[in-house]
């Protein structure tokens, strides 16, 4: 088994996510967006906006 460190493991799994997300979205909606991984930090969500807008998918979702 090998060591990692666990910041690493997370933060490239955290890529490999947002990679699969940015590419479901993209099949779901035909949508394309570009992943900017020097915008990761790790603080927590907050936003200055009154509300979130989401949109919602059902439906089988396939990745890797």
């Amino acid at each position: 088994m090998k060591n990692y460190q666990p910041r690493a493991y997370i933060s490239t799994n955290t890529v490999l996510f947002a990679q699969n997300i940015i590419r479901s979205i993209e099949d779901m909606t035909g949508l394309s967006s570009v992943l900017n991984k020097a915008s990761f930090k790790e603080k927590p969500f907050s936003t200055s906006f009154d509300m979130i807008v989401y949109i919602y998918f059902a439906g089988v979702i396939q990745g890797d």
